[in-house]
């Protein structure tokens, strides 16, 4: 049975449309992993050697508040951002610029990590590629 006490703290998040995060109350939604969309995807061109690759638009959505978001190349850290609790419930990357510095010419692997104030994880990948540097010639 519901008590009128309980129903009156739910409903007026709810009717204030104000976003109730999980696990604050008996009727809030339980938490989930975070999701990841892309919005606008980066461009397919091959970047130059030694400078930044761009990303695409990413919204990132928490129902818990989201804590740490990192992108790496390998196991290098590329970018990070840390929030401080409760953490945004949505944010988004528009177009982050990362040095990529010595990365070889060809196919690469760009990981995104997202970390909820729950601790739970949602990885994507995107692949971008170096260009191929021309031989000079001095002859």
């Amino acid at each position: 049975m519901v008590s009128v006490a309980a129903m009156v703290v739910a409903i007026p998040a709810i009717a204030s449309g104000k976003a109730v995060r999980c696990g604050q109350s008996q009727y809030a939604e339980p938490c989930t992993v975070p999701h990841v969309t892309v919005v606008r995807t980066a461009s397919a061109k091959c970047v130059k050697r030694n400078t930044r690759y761009t990303t695409g638009w990413i919204r990132i959505t928490s129902n818990a508040g989201v804590r740490l978001i990192e992108l790496k190349s390998r196991s290098k850290v590329l970018y990070k951002r840390t929030f401080k609790a409760p953490g945004p419930l949505t944010y988004q990357l528009r177009r982050v610029k990362v040095k990529i510095p010595g990365l070889r010419s060809g196919g690469h692997t760009l990981t995104l990590l997202v970390v909820d104030n729950k601790g739970k994880r949602k990885t994507a990948t995107s692949h971008f590629a170096v260009c191929a540097t021309s031989p000079v010639f001095t002859g």
